[in-house]
């Protein structure tokens, strides 16, 4: 039986020159952990007789994470933004990201952190904290 919880999943990052070992992410939003943004893989044309022709696309891949504003993660990301920042050079990230209820293991290659929310909105309580990393490729295989 398959199970699709999002809760057993495991996101561990690297960044070379800055954190080279793996740190695994945590203190998620409670609504969401992260979401990903569709990716463009073909490109399609329509001739004025109405034949189509299409053509394979290399794009890069949005991937955007949410933080509860007390999450140790929040001061990983922000680190990675103020070494960019302060070094005017940007860091790559690698990152494997594990689902064990569909079986499926998805790695981040060359990602950059390319949107920060600088700070948490404040409402009743602290908001969730976003940060996106921009992949050149995030593939899946089966565990």
């Amino acid at each position: 039986m398959s199970d699709i919880t999002s809760a057993n999943s495991v996101v561990a990052i690297t960044v070379p020159g800055l954190f080279p070992t793996p740190i695994i992410l945590e203190g998620y939003s409670a609504d969401a952990a992260w979401n990903t943004d569709n990716r463009t893989g073909a490109e399609v044309q329509r001739g004025v007789d109405g034949r189509q022709t299409g053509g394979v696309v290399k794009n890069s891949t949005k991937q955007t994470f949410h933080f509860q504003a007390d999450s140790p993660s929040v001061a990983l990301f922000d680190a990675i933004d103020t070494a960019q920042d302060v070094s005017n050079t940007v860091f790559y990230i690698q990152a494997t990201i594990t689902l064990p209820g569909p079986g499926k293991v998805y790695s981040g290659v060359r990602g950059v952190l390319t949107d920060v929310k600088p700070i948490a909105d404040a409402g009743k309580v602290l908001q969730a904290v976003d940060y996106v990393i921009t992949w050149e490729s995030l593939r899946s295989s089966i565990i």
